[in-house]
């Protein structure tokens, strides 16, 4: 500094220098050009990005809305509210400095009931410079539907363990207390063949019916897998399948004279197995499973359409089987 200045008491620097009072003079207009810039060149809240976490969510679970602007300027004139349907859900301003120098985004956790099933979420931006001569610029976010579920229980299966091999066979998977029955999905199968199930819904209740065929004389099993939104459930059973033909019954002549000696004849059919226990009208019983069952007598007048019945009894898997052959006697006789 020279004597010059020195002697005319002039500051140069200090708070109350001219050089520090020129500084935030710049300041101030730095920031006034600012605003300005910011007022009649503003930034829209063109993109509006609206995020359902998760998109499915099981009834009493909670579940995450997030609205966000990427780019949008002044932030402080920013207001974001979210929408279920045409109701105001929340709203959030960004007035405050604190909040405004962080990013433009609201997110708020709700707990899901089976009314918000199939509800329509959305975010509108609205960028508001009316206060300084501006205009209000709005922006949406495109709408999203929100799924709930519930889905607590297990498949059952429904129908019997036993499948008579050539016998057609329904059987039934049922899922009980789940929501939305009719958004269940069901797929069936019988060891590697996929059934085709006919699906019905009752209230709570989700069901799937098919027809099952046994190819061969086995241990087979029957799967259900039941999937609701992302939960699937997969329940097994197994299904055993027999050959139990009719027992054969024989007269020795259907159409005999009277007085004509008569054989009858019960034997289980070859296919059968393990040998049935065969009973016989008019035989003793017998006890010996595979040993034929038969009588000897003389046809009489009185015998013309008379009945025979044989019985066979079958135990598969601990279950007691039952088949009955019945043939019918014709005895030729001279007119009185």
């Amino acid at each position: 500094m020279s004597s010059r200045a020195r002697s005319r008491g002039v500051r140069t620097s200090g708070r109350g220098s001219p050089l520090a009072l020129l500084i935030r003079m710049k300041t101030h207009l730095f920031g006034v050009w600012a605003l300005l810039a910011l007022i009649l060149c503003p930034e829209p809240p063109e993109q509006v990005i609206l995020e359902l976490q998760p998109a499915w969510v099981a009834v009493d679970e909670a579940f995450t809305v997030t609205c966000h602007v990427p780019r949008v300027a002044p932030l402080e004139n920013l207001t974001l509210t979210l929408l279920q349907g045409n109701q105001r859900l929340h709203r959030k301003d960004f007035m405050s400095l604190a909040v405004a120098s962080k990013r433009a985004e609201v997110i708020i956790h709700v707990r899901a009931q089976r009314e918000n099933d199939r509800c329509s979420f959305s975010c509108r931006a609205d960028l508001d410079l009316s206060l300084q001569g501006g205009k209000l610029f709005q922006g949406s976010s495109p709408i999203k539907i929100l799924w709930i579920f519930e889905f607590s229980q297990s498949p059952q299966i429904w129908g019997s363990s036993l499948l008579e091999f050539g016998m057609a066979e329904t059987v039934s998977c049922e899922v009980a207390r789940v929501f939305p029955a009719e958004e269940v999905m069901f797929h069936m199968f019988l060891e590697d063949q996929e059934l085709s199930p006919f699906l019905s819904w009752e209230g709570d209740i989700a069901r799937a019916n098919a027809t099952i065929w046994a190819m061969e004389a086995d241990d087979q099993e029957l799967s259900c897998l039941a999937s609701l939104g992302p939960v699937e459930q997969k329940t097994r059973k197994l299904v055993h399948s027999y050959r139990f033909p009719p027992a054969i019954l024989e007269l020795k002549e259907s159409h005999p004279l009277a007085g004509t000696d008569i054989n009858v004849t019960c034997s289980g059919h070859v296919l059968t197995s393990p040998s049935p226990i065969l009973r016989l009208q008019g035989a003793p019983d017998l006890l010996a499973p595979g040993e034929p069952a038969w009588f000897l007598f003389t046809a009489r007048e009185e015998d013309d359409g008379r009945n025979f019945s044989c019985e066979a009894s079958l135990e598969v898997q601990g279950q007691q089987l039952m088949k009955t052959t019945v043939i019918q006697l014709h005895v030729l006789y001279k007119p009185r």
